[in-house]
Order: C-alpha cells, then structure tokens, then sequence
C-alpha cells in the first residue's frame, strides 16, 4: 500500500499544478496505469494520507484527464476521415489529369505533380497517424476504439497507398522503443501493416536483421553495464529474432548469449540475477544445438536463484511479472529430456513452485503421476530409465556454455 499511497501523493501534486496552469494532464499511459490503482483505493483509505479536499481534486484531475483523451481520440478519427478523403480526391485528381495530358500537357504536368505533392503529404500524415497510435500500450484487455479503428484502416489500405505500409515498417524497426509499438498486443500492427504480403514480409525479416544487429552492438559496449537495459534490449533482439532467417537469428542470438553471460559473471547485484536469466533463456531457441542445453540449464538456474512465484488461487489477481516468470520457467523446462529435469532436482533452488514445475513436466514428457511429491518421483525413476540419481548435484556452469 507504500507505492498506492505514493502514488496518490503524486497525483494530487499534480492536481494542484494543474489547478495552477503549471502542469498538464495525465496521458492515456498514465490512464491505465491509475485504473489499475483506483480499484484498490477508497475515499476512506486516501483520507489517511490526504485532506477530504485533496482527495476531491485528484478525482476531478483524473476525470478531466480522461475526456481529455477522448477528446484527442474524436480530433484522430476526424483527422483520419479528412486524409482519406484527401487522399480519393487526390487520386481522382491524378486520373482526370493524365486523360488530359494530350489537350494540355504542359498544364496538366503541372497540375499533376501538384497533385502527387498532395497525395505524398496525405500519405505522410497517414503514416504518422498510424505510428502514434498503433501499439503504444502493451493491453492486457481489450484495444482502445481508436487503436481498433487504425488497425484495420491500415490493414485495408489499396495497393497503390502501398508506400503508407512501408513507410511505417521502417519507423517501426528503427528503435528499440519503436518497434515495441509493431510488437505489442500479439503484433497486431505487424500483421495490419504486412497482411499477407511475401514482399512486406522480406522487408520485415531484413529490417529485423537490422535493428538487432544495431542492438546487439549497444549490448556488446562494455559501458553497457545496467542490467535493466541488457533485459530490455535483449528481449527486443529475441523478439526480432523470431522474424529473421534462423542462420541470421543464430548469429546474433549467439553474441547476445554471450553478452549476457558475461554479466552473469561479474554481477554483484543477486537481485538482477534472475532477470538475466530470463532474458538468456528468450535467446535459447535460437542458439545452434551445440550451445542450447549448457545456455539453457545456465539461464534456469540464474531463474532459480529467486522464488518463483506460486500460481494464483482461484479468484485472486497475479502481477504480470509473477506470471512472466513461471511462464518462461515452464517453456525453458519443455526443451529438455526427463535425464536433465531429474538432475535439476537436485539443485538447491529447485525447491517451492521450481520443484512443482519440473515435476510436472516429468509427468508430461513419461505420463506418469506423481503428485507434486518429489521422492514418489524418486521411487518410479529407475523404471523410467533415468540414472545417476545418488550421484551429487552438477552446477550448470559458464565455462560449460
């Protein structure tokens, strides 16, 4: 409740500077954010930390901030209306002029190149109408109106607006915090973008291969040292990977895996282990067969170095970021043989719900039971054809990758 009540501070400072013309409002990002803190604060709780007056301001901020975003939202979708418009009217201009062209060439040259002028600025303030507002929010739930209606505009847009698509794969694909907005929501903007175009989707694949190699090399500076930016920026070149040539994406995958193997090495901080760990485990599918098993037993057992967060009961709520990590426990754990998962049993931190995953994968991959019970495991392993069960525990090692 510290970071509620922080956050509630923060809001009615705000409140005041806006009263004041010193601050504006809260963004759509924020909006969704606040929602989320809104269901679990109440008038009574705030006026704990706040006067009954403050309160007041802060829900009035909020509910100014939002019909100010929905009136942002109509002044897009009029906008959005008029370049269409523009832009019928520009091609219908273009045709008319080139029948012409015979009775009034030089004139209707003119008036053609004025007219494509139009067009190409109709087609600038398209795309840029798409870029700000497709996959600016990673949505949980369902995509704002806007951001449906922008899909799907982009998604029908003729063949000969093909430029438009292009133009906004490229900004797309020149950051990392860019081309988040074509990843986010399942790369719903990819596929609006791309269609079913093999050409679109080469030029997908080859500024993929480009911006990861940019990526890679910011990782690979050795001032690169922050363990939030090497999570963030590997998990962008893994998610590039998937749309390159698998040579490519090997090659790469590799130089990553070896950045943050390194950081592995020289951390002092146990906090961020974990992290790393799961940012190495993304890269894993992608590495040659001859790296992949040392890689991934190296990235489970940095993951294992923290609790892995139980799954919810029924009914209750879980942080994205629990989720994240028993997700990426259990992938990683589907990629190797009932012999591997037996000899991460004997880690010390395969222990709590690390224990309860790799049991379950073993019931998965022989199709027997075991209930969650370690040594009902232990009692079926012989029949099962898995050794070396008194033999003491390997730690997966850096040397060993």
């Amino acid at each position: 409740m510290r970071q509620d009540a922080s956050e509630l501070e923060r809001l009615a400072e705000q409140a005041v500077l806006h009263s004041q013309n010193a601050g504006g409002l809260l963004s759509a990002t924020d909006l969704v954010r606040i929602a989320e803190w809104n269901r679990r604060v109440s008038v009574e709780w705030a006026r704990r930390y706040v006067k009954l007056e403050a309160w007041g301001n802060v829900v009035a901020y909020i509910e100014e901030s939002k019909k100010d975003i929905k009136k942002q939202a109509w002044k897009k979708r009029w906008l959005l209306a008029a370049i269409g418009i523009v832009l019928v009217v520009a091609t219908a201009i273009s045709l008319v002029l080139m029948f012409q062209a015979n009775a009034a060439k030089a004139d209707a040259q003119h008036a053609l190149t004025q007219a494509n002028s139009a067009k190409a600025a109709a087609q600038r303030a398209l795309t840029d109408s798409f870029f700000r507002t497709i996959g600016t929010i990673e949505s949980s739930v369902s995509l704002s109106s806007d951001e449906r209606a922008a899909l799907w505009d982009l998604a029908e847009l003729a063949s000969e607006n093909v430029q438009v698509r292009e133009t906004v794969i490229d900004r797309w694909f020149q950051t990392e915090g860019a081309v988040r907005r074509g990843l986010n929501n399942d790369t719903r903007g990819l596929r609006a973008a791309s269609g079913l175009s093999v050409e679109l989707q080469r030029r997908i694949m080859l500024r993929s291969k480009e911006l990861a190699d940019r990526l890679v090399t910011a990782l690979e500076n050795p001032q690169q040292t922050d363990a939030s930016s090497l999570s963030s920026l590997s998990a962008a070149v893994a998610a590039l990977a998937a749309r390159m040539e698998p040579q490519e994406a090997a090659r790469l995958a590799a130089r990553n895996a070896q950045v943050l193997v390194t950081a592995l090495e020289n951390t002092q901080e146990t906090s961020v282990l974990q992290s790393l760990g799961m940012s190495l485990g993304n890269l894993v599918k992608f590495l040659p067969s001859a790296q992949e098993r040392a890689t991934l037993l190296l990235a489970l057992s940095h993951i294992f170095l923290e609790k892995v967060p139980a799954a919810p009961q029924q009914g209750q709520e879980e942080a994205q970021e629990e989720a994240k990590v028993r997700k990426e426990a259990t992938e990683l754990c589907q990629l190797l043989s009932p012999q591997e998962l037996a000899e991460m049993l004997k880690w010390p931190f395969t222990v709590g719900e690390a224990e309860k995953i790799v049991l379950t994968e073993l019931e998965h991959q022989t199709g027997r039971t075991f209930g969650g019970d370690v040594w009902k495991f232990v009692e079926q392993a012989q029949s099962l054809g898995i050794t070396g069960l008194d033999a003491p525990a390997k730690r997966p090692r850096i040397e060993d990758k």
